[in-house]
Formats: C-alpha cells, structure tokens, sequence
C-alpha cells in the first residue's frame, strides 16, 4: 500500500470517528430537550437535519456517494411526513 492511501484511510477513519462523535452529541441533546413545551418536535426535527447533514458528509468522505446522495433525497421528505402529520393531528384536536 502506498503511503498516499494509508494517509487518506487515516483520514477517512479521523473524518468517520469525528462524524460519529459528533452525531452521539447531538443525540444526547435531542434526547435531553423538555417534553412540556408546545412546538417541541419541530425543534427535534431541526436537530435530527443537522445529524442528517453530519452523516452525508462522513458517508462523503468515506467515498459513499450513492448512499449519500439517496440519503439526501429521502432524509427531508421523512422529516417533512413527521412535521405534517404532528401539525394536522393538533389541528384535528383543536376543532374538537
């Protein structure tokens, strides 16, 4: 092996321990927010973008770019079907 690859393999092992470090974070601060306050998931689902864009990136960086592009794609309509359900389930049960 070449001492260019074994340098990018080190890179690509820095870049995916960073990202994972990195997303455990940000998941300990989703899990810690407060339940009682009345627009909560829309701040979890901003949360769990910015992990999202977090993992394209190490999946990037990790020569995934399929992956990552399939994992761009899909990512935002999940997050949006979450959204749009939480909001018409509190205006369903207002009307009531």
């Amino acid at each position: 092996m070449s001492e260019l690859a074994s340098v990018v393999q080190l890179l690509q092992g820095l870049a995916m321990v960073a990202g994972s470090v990195m997303i455990m974070i940000s998941c300990l601060g989703l899990w810690r927010f407060r339940d009682d306050v009345a627009n909560v998931l829309y701040g979890r689902i901003h949360v769990v973008g910015i992990i999202d864009v977090t993992c394209i990136a190490v999946l990037l960086v990790l020569d995934y770019p399929l992956v990552a592009l399939t994992y761009f794609l899909l990512m935002p309509v999940a997050g949006h079907a979450v959204g749009n359900a939480r909001y018409y389930m509190v205006k369903e049960a207002r009307e009531e």
